[in-house]
């Protein structure tokens, strides 16, 4: 649900010193070269220093502004320590792309169309010729701002999960951004940056106010976040009049595209067609009989929910209909509020974004005609509205728009294989429900008091519960087994065997689930999480029954 504003009179000294701050920071942030959009291919070519070969493959994950889908490249790491990576990206990138080598991970700043040469030794990396002397440049000064600033920095990072009052909590932010931006300004005085560098550090420090305060919709007082019942006057309003949502060379930084993102999430819960009820009753799809049965759904409401009428309705059918229709709502939510904004390539970021969450992230939606003519209408930039049909026609026959996204060499997807086979081979006719975890990882240890209920629940059953503690201490994760007294089979893996299987199971973060059904064939690499309760018990129990 979107916010509520609190209406109350605007603090004119708090309006002051955002329009004092933002006028200078606007005023360091003069452009003189614009970003140009075009879709180039490109290629990281690289070099281990002293190869003992442990890892043999590695992987590039980079998203764009446009859709902000990740993609992630695996390659070959051959005999020599050596390595290619291909990219396609339609514009610069900065802080969205990073190579995976040898359990290391290394920022890159990525171009459209230009190659990039790279030695990496001793857990370091060094970027070689003409292309790449942007990526030393960044580098040194990304590296500068957050050693001189780490103190001030470290402080912005937590203000959220305090009880900081909303105008102190800003004002912090945009002093942040300030102190960065001056130190740039003083800094390229004496070094010789080229213009791209600087647009690009200049905009993530400009933008990561801006996603601070959107952000602080949020609350975080019971350890995770949930929509504030509440916010200040004009919370939105003051937010985009400072911060520009149409900026084309902000298009660089990952601050900006979280920043869009943000603003694409606020508007999918606007309610511009009022609820989910109201939009389902509006799509002729369902008899009135059946919007009552919805209706109790979505209120939770037992005595529907537990109704023989409900149990019939309720199939995989019916639930993927819902799905649909959820995604369709909160897509056209954002239509519509878009109208409201200034035309512009922020504006067509916000479509374009919502567009590739709702529809292509996940299962594959197709826009109805209707909707395709409301984007067009609404994109200003031709090759943004170009890209999203691209996209389109490129989803039309998966199911997933993460499948096969990990093109995995040959090689590597034996080796895989292999290890897969040894860890847990043993377990084939049984369905196995595997966690990818880390002993520092917050959400995973989350999911634990759920696990150990999902574990109770299936009991006596042929299912195994595969926990793989990766990314970790040993140490750890031994103390940590022994303090959870969590049921299941563990193993601990190493980075060298975590980079083959998240390779082979597409595990592109923590926690992920897999749910690999009794003759050994993997049926969701993206599993709900225990927490999910009936979620994941319906479908443990679907492959139990071999209904899959």
């Amino acid at each position: 649900m979107k916010p509520r504003n609190i209406k109350q009179p605007r603090n004119v000294l708090f309006i002051l010193l955002i329009t004092f701050t933002i006028s200078i920071i606007m005023f360091q942030c003069k452009e003189s070269y614009t970003i140009e959009l075009k879709h180039e291919s490109g290629t990281i070519e690289g070099k281990i220093e002293n190869y003992d070969g442990v890892y043999k493959s590695g992987k590039l994950s980079y998203f764009d502004a446009i859709s902000r889908i990740p993609q992630h490249k695996i390659f070959a790491i051959d005999s020599t320590g050596s390595f290619k990576a291909n990219f396609n990206i339609p514009h610069p990138i900065f802080n969205t792309s990073h190579l995976d080598v040898q359990g290391n991970y290394y920022s890159v700043f990525l171009e459209p169309g230009k190659d990039l040469r790279i030695k990496i030794s001793s857990n370091s990396i060094e970027y070689i010729g003409d292309n790449g002397l942007s990526n030393n440049q960044i580098t040194l000064l990304d590296d500068t701002i957050n050693k001189k600033f780490q103190k001030e920095i470290e402080h912005c990072s937590f203000l959220h999960t305090t009880d900081i009052v909303y105008h102190d909590y800003i004002e912090e932010q945009i002093n942040l951004a300030k102190m960065k931006l001056e130190f740039i300004n003083e800094f390229e005085k004496t070094h010789n940056i080229s213009e791209d560098v600087l647009n690009a550090i200049k905009k993530d420090a400009f933008y990561a106010a801006a996603k601070s305060w959107i952000c602080f919709r949020y609350d975080y007082s019971e350890g995770y976040p949930q929509e504030r019942d509440t916010l200040f006057n004009n919370f939105y309003e003051d937010l985009f009049e400072s911060y520009p949502v149409n900026d084309r060379n902000a298009l660089v930084s990952r601050e900006y595209i979280d920043y869009i993102s943000n603003i694409k999430t606020v508007f999918s819960q606007s309610k511009s067609f009022g609820t989910l009820n109201d939009f389902a009753m509006n799509s002729n799809l369902f008899s009135k009989g059946e919007l009552h049965l919805i209706e109790g759904l979505n209120k939770r409401d037992t005595s529907i929910t537990k109704s023989n009428e409900f149990k019939q309705f309720y199939n995989e059918d019916t639930k993927k209909s819902l799905r649909e229709l959820s995604q369709r709502y909160y897509f056209n939510n954002i239509l519509r509020s878009c109208k409201d904004m200034p035309n512009g390539i922020g504006r067509d970021l916000i479509i374009s974004q919502g567009l590739s969450y709702h529809y292509f992230t996940y299962s594959y939606i197709q826009p109805t005609e209707k909707e395709w003519e409301r984007i067009e209408e609404l994109i200003e930039t031709k090759f943004i509205f170009n890209n999203l049909l691209d996209l389109d026609n490129s989803y039309k026959n998966k199911t997933s728009a993460l499948e096969g996204s990990n093109k995995i060499p040959e090689s590597i997807r034996e080796s895989a294989i292999n290890l897969s086979n040894d860890l847990f081979g043993e377990y084939l006719g049984k369905v196995v429900y595997i966690d990818f975890w880390a002993t520092w990882c917050g959400p995973c240890r989350i999911e634990i008091p759920y696990s150990k209920m999902l574990i109770e629940h299936f009991r006596d059953e042929d299912i195994v519960f595969l926990f793989l503690c990766c990314k970790s201490n040993k140490q750890d994760w031994e103390n940590s087994i022994a303090h959870e007294k969590l049921d299941g089979e563990h193993y601990f893996i190493n980075d060298s065997e975590y980079s083959e299987l998240s390779a082979l199971y597409e595990v592109n973060g923590l926690p992920t689930y897999i749910l690999i059904n009794k003759q050994g064939k993997v049926v969701n690499k993206n599993a709900p999480r225990p927490s999910s309760k009936e979620t994941i018990i319906n479908e443990i129990q679907k492959l139990l029954e071999n209904k899959f």
